[in-house]
């Protein structure tokens, strides 16, 4: 757990890694959320958009930015074309008895990611603990 939520004193990862972090404890999360929640009947799916262009994530790699760009353009997903597969999972009734899964391109992507470790629920359980205690810690009691 601690590579994922690292220490004052932890060396900071590199900013491609620490993007590849905060994804997996997006999916993590959304793991743990559909364990929880399930049985309430709401369901929870991690959504990965595709590799898309004009979001400006990589506005801070300069020139290296900016070339990565201009070569992923004809491959990428318009801001559009990304949100279709959250569009998909929130309204497609064939998904209203499915829950808990990793989507990608509007379909199942389960095989595609680290499965060994996104469905590891001791670390979906670690996550969670550890979020809760940083909203106790910056919520305000009694509000």
């Amino acid at each position: 757990m601690q590579i994922l939520v690292p220490t004052a004193r932890a060396k900071e990862p590199k900013p491609a890694l620490f993007y590849s972090y905060s994804k997996l404890c997006n999916v993590l999360f959304a793991f743990a959320l559909h364990r929880r929640e399930h049985n309430n009947g709401i369901n929870t799916y991690a959504v990965h958009p595709g590799t898309m262009t004009g979001t400006g994530i990589l506005r801070h790699q300069g020139a290296i930015g900016k070339a990565m760009n201009f070569v992923a353009k004809p491959w990428g997903k318009t801001l559009k074309q990304g949100a279709a597969t959250v569009v998909y999972c929130a309204a497609d009734p064939e998904l209203s008895n499915i829950s808990g899964r990793y989507f990608e391109s509007c379909w199942d992507d389960e095989k595609y990611h680290e499965v060994a470790l996104t469905r590891d629920e001791a670390l979906q359980d670690a996550l969670w603990q550890h979020t809760e205690k940083l909203l106790d810690k910056f919520s305000v009691h009694g509000e």
